[in-house]
């Protein structure tokens, strides 16, 4: 049926996200900081962006992302451990695929040090599953 709305997807801890990896926050194989950027005041719509495994195939996914991007990948428990929500959040420019797209979301409600301590244990997490290396950057000499 035309115009009709996908509900939204309902994660189980088991289930896989994507995350698109910028090349300048990979650095020698390493995930740097930037890669979760998370701060207070962020709304819905800028938390960091995921997208759900089972409703979009991988190669899908990278294609979204821009050029030389790399994507990693972490179980929807991992955020969930970390007392944040992951929520779906439709996006149209994904095409036939956004149902897939969700946001990393809650973090807004910790301090400076529980933010920046979920961040880096989503790095870390993200760094153990890296299915596309991003383009390795060079910078002008």
């Amino acid at each position: 049926m035309a115009g009709e709305i996908t509900p939204p997807a309902i994660l189980a801890p088991t289930d896989l996200l994507y995350r698109g990896i910028h090349p300048l926050y990979c650095q020698g194989g390493q995930l740097t900081s930037g890669v979760f950027v998370l701060k207070k005041k962020h709304t819905l719509q800028e938390g960091p962006s995921v997208g759900v495994a089972r409703l979009v195939p991988l190669t899908s996914f990278h294609a979204l992302m821009g050029e030389g991007w790399g994507v990693g990948a972490l179980e929807a428990s991992v955020p969930q451990s970390l007392t944040l929500t992951v929520q779906s959040l439709p996006d149209p420019r994904w095409g036939e695929h956004a149902h897939a797209h969700a946001v990393i979301t809650g973090y807004q409600k910790l301090t400076d040090k529980g933010r920046n301590d979920v961040a880096r244990m989503l790095r870390i997490a993200l760094q153990r599953n890296i299915l596309r290396s991003p383009a390795e950057q060079t910078t002008p000499k």
